[in-house]
C-alpha cells in the first residue's frame, strides 16, 4: 500500500466475520491492482459521519452489511434500479464529486448462485424467513427469476407486509404471502420447494440458535439455503442436512454478488474462482 493505493471498505457491525476482505484483496493481488478492501465497524449512532467519511478520506466505495443495508438509503445522492427496487443498498460508489451511489447486487448474486447449482425457481414455492435487507433482495431476485409462490414470515408482521408492497409494485402478477415468523406457521409453510434463512439467527455471535424448530421436520427434495457462511454449517442447515434436504450457504451468493461490486468500482470483470479459493482457504 502506498499514496495511490485505492481503498474500498465494508460498512456493518460486526465486520470481523466478514470474509469479504480476503475475497477482494486477493483479486487485487491477481490482477495487479494497487486497490485494498478494509473492514469498517461502524456503531449504530454513527452510520452518517462514517459515510461523510468514506468522501473525505478519498474511498472509492464500500459494500454494507448486516445490519445497515436499508439505514443507509437516506444518505445516498443516487440509487440504481435495483437497489430502488429493492429499497436497500449492498455497494456504494463514491464519484469523484463526492457523491455516494447505492447500488444492489444480493438479487444477482443469489440467483445466479441457485443457477451455478442447476436449481431453477421457475414455477416452484419458496419460504422466505426475515426481513430485512437481504430478505428484500432475496425476493426481488426470486420474483425476478420466475418464482410461482412465495411466502414470507417474520418477527414484525407490520415490516413483512411492508417489504412485500413495496417489493411487488415492480412485478405485474405476484403470488407472496405473509405471517408471523412462529412455530405455527413455520410448520404450516414448511413444504415449500425452496426455504432461505434471511436472518442473522445462526452467525457466529449466536451460532446455538436457529429461525426454526427441531421437532418441524424438512424432507429429501427440499433445498435449504442460508445466508449465513460462517459457520459452515449453521445449526439451521445442520437440521435440514440431517432431515435429508440439500443445503446450501451464503458462500456462492457472496461470491457472486462480489464479482458484482468488483467490477461496479473497477469497471474490471474479476475472476470468480480466484475469490472463491480465497475465500475456501
Amino acid at each position: 500500500m502506498n499514496g495511490n493505493t485505492q481503498l474500498i471498505g465494508i460498512l456493518g457491525y460486526p465486520v470481523s466475520q466478514s470474509k469479504s476482505p480476503v475475497m477482494h484483496n486477493a483479486v487485487f493481488t491477481e490482477l495487479g491492482l494497487n486497490w485494498a478492501y478494509v473492514p469498517l465497524p461502524v456503531h449504530p449512532d454513527q452510520m452518517e459521519r462514517a459515510l461523510k467519511g468514506l468522501i473525505a478520506l478519498g474511498f472509492r466505495g464500500a459494500n454494507v452489511t448486516i445490519p445497515y443495508k436499508e439505514t443507509v438509503l437516506p444518505f445516498m445522492n443516487d440509487l440504481s434500479p435495483s437497489a430502488h427496487a429493492i429499497n436497500a443498498v449492498n455497494t456504494i460508489s463514491v464519484t469523484p464529486d463526492g457523491r455516494l451511489l447505492g447500488d444492489n447486487t444480493d438479487a444477482s448474486g443469489f440467483i445466479e448462485d441457485l443457477q451455478e447449482n442447476n436449481i431453477d425457481v421457475q414455477n416452484s414455492t419458496a419460504l422466505i424467513l426475515g426481513a430485512g435487507g437481504s430478505a428484500r433482495a432475496i425476493l426481488y431476485g426470486l420474483l425476478q427469476a420466475g418464482c410461482h409462490e412465495v411466502t414470507l414470515l417474520n418477527r414484525s408482521l407490520d415490516k413483512a407486509h411492508q417489504v412485500v408492497q413495496e417489493i411487488s409494485a415492480s412485478f405485474a402478477k405476484t403470488n407472496i404471502q405473509t405471517d408471523i415468523l412462529d412455530e405455527t406457521n413455520l410448520a404450516r409453510f414448511s413444504n415449500a420447494n425452496l426455504i432461505i434463512n434471511c436472518t442473522s439467527l445462526g452467525m457466529k455471535a449466536n451460532a446455538d440458535q436457529m429461525p426454526w424448530y427441531d421437532h418441524i421436520s424438512f424432507h429429501k427434495g427440499q433445498i435449504v439455503y442460508d445466508l449465513i457462511y460462517n459457520p459452515n454449517p449453521t445449526r439451521f442447515l445442520e437440521k435440514a442436512q440431517q432431515d435429508g434436504a440439500r443445503i446450501l450457504n451464503g458462500l456462492g451468493m457472496l461470491v457472486h454478488q462480489g464479482v458484482l461490486s468488483f467490477t461496479i468500482w473497477t469497471g474490471v470483470q474479476p475472476p470468480i474462482e480466484i475469490m472463491r479459493k480465497a475465500i475456501l482457504e
